[in-house]
């Protein structure tokens, strides 16, 4: 069992003999998890005691802190037993200092009191069914909450993009106005920023879906600009996306009645399609990208 493995490297400055007593006590825990986790009908993959362990104890003023990593095992076990007994520590300093100063990834741990390790022999069985069971409660719950969690499953195919930060990518129509607006006034306004390049899904030439180019795009692009003007669908499901994955997207409008109205506490900008108001429209642009730049590289 993990705690009373065969070979391990173990080491520390805790005396012999307190050594020897936690140790007992140990055992017994192996025992007892290994039986109630059975009559409980869990699964050992959901015991992380069940499991090869590194572990610390750590011997404090009133209480003993078991502090265990899955992570980095290995073929040997390493055990290390802390003599810390002048200082009151609680059961997350001990976790903290194991990940500060043991490098334990993940860690987790529990407690018992020093005083267990004078307990008869009868006694340290029940104290060892009691720790068992309220550590098998907390693992119950996090199977609980693990099963109630949601996971976030993309049905695109790309996964572990990089962000470019000089990338901008433009959501809207494939048809008139959009496209003279995009190419005479939004693709200058932000390629005029700091070496910025900006483009759209019909500016990618590639073999594979459309989506697929759209989600890798919405991924690398460290800014997204969306044109909701005249409610396209297609536009609508990209923006939607670009907002589950966090981006920063700036919505423009011809007419705020085309931004939905889940949409409308974010900040938009609203343009006329005349001399004046694209002038505007760059302007608002070129402000509002200069200012999420300056934000996210704070």
């Amino acid at each position: 069992m993990p705690f009373q493995t065969g070979a391990a490297m173990v080491g520390g400055n805790l005396d012999d003999e307190i050594q020897q007593k936690i140790n007992k006590i140990l055992s017994l825990l192996d025992k007892e998890i290994r039986e109630q986790s059975r009559t409980k009908g869990i699964k050992p993959k959901f015991v992380k005691l069940l499991h090869p362990l590194n572990y610390a104890v750590i011997a404090t003023t009133n209480e003993i802190h078991i502090v265990a990593t899955n992570q980095n095992v290995g073929g040997m076990p390493n055990i290390q037993f802390i003599d810390l007994q002048d200082k009151p520590l609680n059961l997350q300093t001990a976790i903290y200092l194991a990940e500060r100063d043991l490098m334990y990834i993940n860690p987790f741990g529990f407690s018992f009191p020093k005083q267990f390790l004078e307990l008869s022999e009868p006694e340290k069985e029940q104290k060892a069914k009691e720790i068992t069971e309220k550590y098998l409660e907390d693992e119950i719950l996090t199977i609980e909450k693990l099963n109630r969690m949601v996971r976030i499953n993309p049905i695109f195919q790309g996964r572990d993009f990089m962000i470019n930060d000089k990338l901008v990518f433009m959501l809207s129509p494939f048809s008139e106005p959009y496209n003279t607006i995009y190419d005479d006034h939004i693709k200058p306004t932000v390629e005029k920023i700091d070496s910025l390049k900006c483009f759209r899904a019909d500016n990618i030439y590639d073999n594979k879906p459309i989506i697929e180019d759209i989600w890798k795009s919405i991924n690398e692009a460290s800014i997204i600009i969306s044109e909701l003007t005249g409610r396209n669908p297609n536009v609508f499901y990209e923006t939607g996306i670009a907002h589950t994955v966090g981006k920063e997207v700036i919505l423009i409008t011809q007419n705020i009645d085309d931004v939905p109205f889940d949409l409308r506490h974010l900040r938009c900008i609203v343009y006329e399609y005349t001399p004046r108001g694209i002038e505007l429209l760059e302007t608002n642009l070129s402000n509002t990208i200069e200012s999420i730049r300056k934000r996210i590289n704070k």
